[in-house]
């Protein structure tokens, strides 16, 4: 499935990118910089 910016809201990239993240660990705002990173994406 093709998601193309011209095609959706900030909101909506910002929670495609939460979900493609998502290591399970309840979210980014409980995160404790875990090897993704951490924090707000």
């Amino acid at each position: 499935m093709k998601i193309l910016i011209k095609d959706t809201t900030r909101e909506e990239r910002i929670e495609i990118i939460r979900r493609s993240l998502d290591c399970g660990g309840g979210g980014c705002e409980n995160c404790s910089s875990c090897a993704l990173g951490g924090g707000d994406p």
